[in-house]
Protein backbone atom coordinates (compact mmCIF):
# COMPACT_ATOMS: atom_id res chain seq x y z
CA UNK A 1 0.00 0.00 0.00
CA UNK A 2 2.83 2.40 0.87
CA UNK A 3 4.28 2.02 -2.63
CA UNK A 4 0.96 3.04 -4.22
CA UNK A 5 0.73 6.09 -2.00
CA UNK A 6 4.32 6.97 -2.91
CA UNK A 7 3.47 6.64 -6.62
CA UNK A 8 0.40 8.84 -6.09
CA UNK A 9 2.55 11.48 -4.39
CA UNK A 10 5.01 11.22 -7.29
CA UNK A 11 2.23 11.66 -9.87
CA UNK A 12 0.82 14.68 -8.02
CA UNK A 13 4.34 16.10 -7.72
CA UNK A 14 4.88 15.72 -11.47
CA UNK A 15 1.52 17.36 -12.23
CA UNK A 16 2.33 20.32 -9.95
CA UNK A 17 5.81 20.68 -11.44
CA UNK A 18 4.41 20.69 -15.00
CA UNK A 19 1.71 23.18 -14.01
CA UNK A 20 4.33 25.42 -12.39
CA UNK A 21 6.42 25.29 -15.57
CA UNK A 22 3.67 25.72 -18.16
CA UNK A 23 0.54 26.99 -16.41
CA UNK A 24 1.15 30.54 -17.64
CA UNK A 25 0.25 29.41 -21.18
CA UNK A 26 -3.42 28.91 -20.26
CA UNK A 27 -5.12 32.30 -19.81
CA UNK A 28 -7.94 31.03 -17.61
CA UNK A 29 -5.47 29.33 -15.27
CA UNK A 30 -3.02 32.22 -14.77
CA UNK A 31 -4.33 33.20 -11.36
CA UNK A 32 -4.11 29.60 -10.13
CA UNK A 33 -0.65 29.35 -11.71
CA UNK A 34 0.55 32.46 -9.89
CA UNK A 35 -0.88 31.09 -6.63
CA UNK A 36 0.88 27.75 -7.20
CA UNK A 37 4.18 29.51 -7.92
CA UNK A 38 3.76 31.62 -4.78
CA UNK A 39 3.13 28.54 -2.62
CA UNK A 40 6.11 26.74 -4.13
CA UNK A 41 8.42 29.72 -3.74
CA UNK A 42 7.32 30.49 -0.20
CA UNK A 43 7.63 26.82 0.71
CA UNK A 44 11.17 26.69 -0.64
CA UNK A 45 12.06 29.82 1.34
CA UNK A 46 10.45 28.37 4.48
CA UNK A 47 12.67 25.29 4.23
CA UNK A 48 15.73 27.51 4.12
CA UNK A 49 16.29 26.96 0.43
CA UNK A 50 16.51 23.18 0.93
CA UNK A 51 14.26 22.70 -2.10
CA UNK A 52 10.66 22.09 -2.93
CA UNK A 53 8.63 21.25 0.19
CA UNK A 54 6.85 18.46 -1.67
CA UNK A 55 10.19 16.79 -2.44
CA UNK A 56 11.14 16.95 1.23
CA UNK A 57 7.73 15.64 2.28
CA UNK A 58 7.91 12.74 -0.19
CA UNK A 59 11.42 11.84 1.00
CA UNK A 60 10.21 11.89 4.61
CA UNK A 61 7.26 9.66 3.69
CA UNK A 62 9.57 7.18 1.98
CA UNK A 63 11.96 7.08 4.94
CA UNK A 64 9.17 6.60 7.48
CA UNK A 65 7.68 3.70 5.50
CA UNK A 66 10.92 1.88 4.74
CA UNK A 67 10.97 2.74 1.04
CA UNK A 68 14.15 3.79 -0.77
CA UNK A 69 14.58 7.54 -0.32
CA UNK A 70 17.20 8.82 -2.73
CA UNK A 71 18.59 12.26 -2.01
CA UNK A 72 18.37 15.16 -4.40
CA UNK A 73 15.53 16.86 -6.15
CA UNK A 74 12.50 15.34 -7.84
CA UNK A 75 13.78 16.40 -11.28
CA UNK A 76 17.16 14.88 -10.48
CA UNK A 77 15.48 11.61 -9.56
CA UNK A 78 13.45 11.58 -12.78
CA UNK A 79 16.30 12.44 -15.12
CA UNK A 80 19.38 11.16 -13.30
CA UNK A 81 21.07 14.52 -13.87
CA UNK A 82 23.47 15.81 -11.22
CA UNK A 83 22.20 18.36 -8.71
CA UNK A 84 24.73 20.88 -10.04
CA UNK A 85 22.62 20.97 -13.22
CA UNK A 86 19.16 20.36 -11.79
CA UNK A 87 19.14 23.02 -9.05
CA UNK A 88 19.96 26.01 -11.31
CA UNK A 89 17.66 24.62 -14.01
CA UNK A 90 14.77 24.40 -11.55
CA UNK A 91 15.32 27.97 -10.39
CA UNK A 92 15.58 29.17 -13.99
CA UNK A 93 12.33 27.43 -15.01
CA UNK A 94 10.58 28.79 -11.90
CA UNK A 95 11.68 32.37 -12.64
CA UNK A 96 10.89 32.06 -16.37
CA UNK A 97 7.38 30.79 -15.55
CA UNK A 98 6.86 33.68 -13.13
CA UNK A 99 8.02 36.23 -15.70
CA UNK A 100 5.84 34.70 -18.42
CA UNK A 101 2.81 34.73 -16.13
CA UNK A 102 3.29 38.37 -15.24
CA UNK A 103 4.05 39.41 -18.84
CA UNK A 104 0.94 37.71 -20.19
CA UNK A 105 -1.37 38.77 -17.35
CA UNK A 106 -3.12 41.45 -19.43
CA UNK A 107 -3.79 39.08 -22.32
CA UNK A 108 -7.55 38.55 -22.73
CA UNK A 109 -8.85 35.48 -20.98
CA UNK A 110 -10.96 34.47 -23.95
CA UNK A 111 -10.08 31.94 -26.65
CA UNK A 112 -7.75 33.07 -29.40
CA UNK A 113 -9.28 35.45 -31.88
CA UNK A 114 -9.60 34.27 -35.48
CA UNK A 115 -7.00 35.72 -37.81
Amino acid sequence: MEVWIDHGIGAAHLAIALFNAFGWAFPRRRRAHLFSLALTGLGALATGGAGCPLTLWQRGYRESHGLPAPGGSFLGQLTGWPEAVVAPLGILVFLAALVMNLRTWRTPMSPARPA
